[in-house]
């Protein structure tokens, strides 16, 4: 694969600035085997160092991802847009922030605080229910727009997987210009723990995090090929 010329967006896919790890927030480059990694718990991309320019932090795996059955089976775009347009469709939710009720909005709250020598000091503080920002989410609103319900399950290979995990595959497959994946190993459980789905072209690799389902009604498959 030749040199990639928008990883900041492709980064961006699967980065999550609002998670509190920072492996989360942020790209990174793994030591361990040179490659740019971008993840956020439940789905990742991992690029060969020589492909991007940028420079990123530094990090070294303390032990490996644990990976489902091995399989060697071609998924297309194609089949995946296939699959994301049998979405059904649900009224969309809007949820707009609301004053705390806890500080009144204003993000800080006052209590008491006994040092060791047992005085009483008045304290002010961040508050505890809105964490600071003086409001929090209020009660879901539709807004009478219908759109794909991107939480239903969609099946590939031998697991399931939320399709807004796949819609997000899709984006990251067009800004590469890719159009097929080989899957080297299809999600699946060990004990305890799920093990990741892999899929990957020359120098890029893609993790998904399955389900924790058995089965499906109605279900939505990717076609695959051997």
């Amino acid at each position: 694969m030749k040199k990639i010329s928008n990883e900041k967006e492709l980064f961006e896919l699967f980065c999550d600035k609002d998670n509190c790890f920072g492996q989360y927030q942020e790209p990174f480059l793994e030591l361990g085997h040179n490659e740019v990694w971008a993840i956020n718990g439940s789905k990742g991309v991992v690029v060969k160092a020589e492909l991007v320019s940028g420079k990123y932090h530094k990090r070294k795996f303390t032990k490996n991802i644990e990976f489902g059955t091995p399989c060697n089976t071609i998924v297309t775009l194609k089949a995946i847009k296939d699959a994301l347009a049998k979405l059904p469709m649900v009224e969309e939710e809007e949820i707009e922030d609301v004053d705390c009720d806890e500080c009144d909005g204003s993000g800080e709250v006052e209590c008491e605080y006994v040092d060791k020598g047992g005085a009483i000091h008045d304290v002010t503080a961040d508050c505890p229910i809105c964490f600071g920002t003086g409001y929090v989410d209020g009660a879901p609103k539709k807004t009478g727009k219908m759109i794909a319900d991107f939480s239903t399950p969609i099946k590939l290979g031998e697991a399931y997987f939320m399709g807004y995990r796949l819609d997000i595959l899709a984006q990251a497959m067009e800004l590469l210009g890719l159009e097929t994946l080989t899957m080297t190993h299809h999600g699946g459980f060990g004990v305890g723990r799920a093990k990741a789905c892999e899929l990957q072209a020359d120098g890029v690799r893609f993790l998904l995090a399955p389900m924790l389902v058995d089965d499906v009604p109605n279900m939505i498959e990717i076609e695959i090929t051997k």
